[in-house]
């Protein structure tokens, strides 16, 4: 599934039941929809570009203009005001999820139109969203890093700890060369090569 694909499905099912299009939220369509069949909601990606940062050309952080767009049948007098509820219903929604069930790095919106339409005898209150979608994608395949099969299946659930930290040890304590004079006491200053007591 390409990355938009999955922009697409995770807007949709950040969006599903959480407007007053309840679960017809789409990411295309086959044919022009019937007044019969709003309020609705389609969501289609736009332009993408790629963000400043390269990541050590590891990672591709990309950014990718979404439009959601919606319509909801109401009365002339009440169709902006059911607009305007519409976008509030869909700004609330991404807000309290704005990575998408985890699946994009952050979702930015941008600005909202509402406008009142007709379609034969019906008046609409129709809604425009704009949301800027950050997202990585990888420049080079995990096996490119030397990383494969680990023998992970699932996130270990157990973590082992031990009660006694230990350093490094300390290293290997300094001796005088054996042909110095020393003795039971220690060693001759001057062979020593250390300080030697004022006068």
């Amino acid at each position: 599934m390409s990355y938009r694909a999955q922009i697409s499905e995770a807007l949709k099912a950040t969006l599903d039941g959480k407007t007053v299009a309840a679960s017809k939220v789409f990411t295309a369509l086959d044919r022009p929809m019937q007044a019969g069949e709003l309020p609705a909601l389609i969501i289609y990606t736009m332009g993408a570009r790629r963000d400043r940062e390269s990541y050590g050309n590891s990672l591709i952080p990309r950014i990718v203009t979404v439009h959601i767009e919606g319509a909801t049948p109401s009365t002339p007098e009440a169709a902006q005001a059911a607009a305007e509820a519409f976008a509030d219903q869909i700004e609330a929604a991404v807000e309290a999820d704005p990575t998408l069930g985890r699946v994009v790095d952050w979702c930015t919106w941008q600005q909202t139109h509402t406008d009142v339409s007709s379609h034969g005898s019906t008046t609409l209150g129709v809604v425009l969203l704009e949301y800027e979608v950050r997202l990585f994608t990888n420049e080079r395949p995990p096996e490119w890093f030397g990383v494969g099969n680990d023998g992970f299946t699932a996130t270990p659930m157990t973590v082992s700890t031990s009660g006694l930290a230990l350093g490094p040890g300390f290293p290997t304590p300094l001796s005088p060369p054996a042909d110095l004079a020393c003795g039971p006491n220690g060693c001759d200053l001057p062979a020593w090569g250390a300080e030697v007591p004022r006068p």
